[in-house]
């Protein structure tokens, strides 16, 4: 039947058809890349399977990604783990206010 597919089939097949047709259709040689959700999900194993693909993306911007973090280690899964205290400290001094009424 017609959804009869799977994320790891788009990432083998749809998307770097579409990228190619899109470079072809264009003229350019890179493009930016922009998915959501299984987009992401497609898009990060399509850059297993096809890396001359891979290689003419010049930057790939992945919203709402599906994705799980419980094992990074950069400073920002740290920082992250702070997030409702920086909400409260910058709500505190007004940071992101229009028009603030007072200095703090």
């Amino acid at each position: 039947g017609f959804w009869d597919f799977t994320w790891d089939e788009m990432a083998k097949y749809d998307i770097p058809a579409m990228i190619e047709m899109v470079l072809e259709q264009t003229g350019a040689s890179d493009l930016q890349y922009a998915g959501h959700s299984m987009g992401t999900t497609a898009f990060m194993a399509m850059h297993h399977y096809r890396q001359d693909i891979a290689e003419k993306i010049r930057l790939a911007h992945f919203l709402s990604p599906v994705a799980y973090v419980g094992h990074m280690e950069s400073p920002i899964g740290w920082i992250a783990g702070l997030g409702d205290l920086l909400n409260s400290l910058l709500h505190l001094f007004g940071i992101g206010e229009f028009l603030p009424s007072n200095l703090l």
